[in-house]
C-alpha cells in the first residue's frame, strides 16, 4: 500500500489544493483533496476505485460514477503493479519512435487497453524513467474528453521504487 501527501498549485486559476492519495494492492485507490483560494476553502474533491467500481464526489457539482472508457482508464491506472502487469493490462504497447522532451532523448511509447483511451509515455533513453505522459480524461456521463499532459521529475528512491516527487 502507499499513501502520498500532495500539494497542488493551479497558478492560472489562483487555486491551491492539498490532500492525500492512497493506493492498495492489487487495484484500489482513493484521493481526498481540499481546494483553497485566497487562503479560504472553496471545495473538496473525493475520488475512489475499489477494484471494480468507482466515482468522484465534487462539493460543487454532481457525483459522477465511472462508466465505460473512464472506468477502464481508472481500472488500468489503479493497478498497484502496473509495470509488472503490462501483458494483462494492455492489448498493445508499442514504441512509436524516438523523440525529445526538452534536451532529453526519449522513447515514445503508446499503451492501449482493450476498451480505454490510449496513453503515450515518454520514457528517458538514459534513465528509463517516464518523464512525460499524454492521456485523455473521458466522461461518459457528459461526453467531454479533456487532453492531459503530465511531466514527471525529481525522482527519488522510496522503498526500492523510483517515485517522481514533482508532477506538473
Amino acid at each position: 500500500s502507499s499513501l502520498t501527501k500532495v500539494e497542488i498549485d493551479m497558478e492560472s486559476q489562483g487555486v491551491q489544493a492539498e490532500g492525500e492519495i492512497s493506493a492498495r494492492a492489487p487495484n484500489s485507490t482513493a484521493s481526498d483533496m481540499t481546494l483553497k483560494a485566497l487562503g479560504k476553502q472553496i471545495g473538496t474533491i473525493v475520488s475512489y476505485f475499489d477494484g471494480a467500481a468507482g466515482g468522484e464526489l465534487v462539493s460543487f457539482g454532481p457525483e459522477e460514477t465511472y462508466t465505460g472508457r473512464r472506468l477502464e482508464d481508472i481500472r488500468l491506472g489503479a493497478d498497484f503493479y502496473d509495470v509488472l502487469n503490462w501483458k494483462k493490462n494492455y492489448k498493445t504497447i508499442e514504441v512509436k519512435r524516438m523523440g525529445k522532451v526538452g534536451d532529453e532523448d526519449v522513447y515514445v511509447v503508446e499503451k492501449r487497453g482493450e476498451r480505454g483511451t490510449p496513453v503515450i509515455d515518454y520514457v528517458s533513453a538514459k534513465t528509463f524513467l517516464t518523464v512525460k505522459r499524454d492521456s485523455v480524461v473521458v466522461s461518459d456521463t457528459t461526453g467531454v474528453e479533456l487532453p492531459v499532459t503530465q511531466s514527471f521529475s525529481d525522482y527519488r528512491m522510496v522503498d526500492g521504487v523510483m517515485v517522481p516527487f514533482k508532477m506538473t
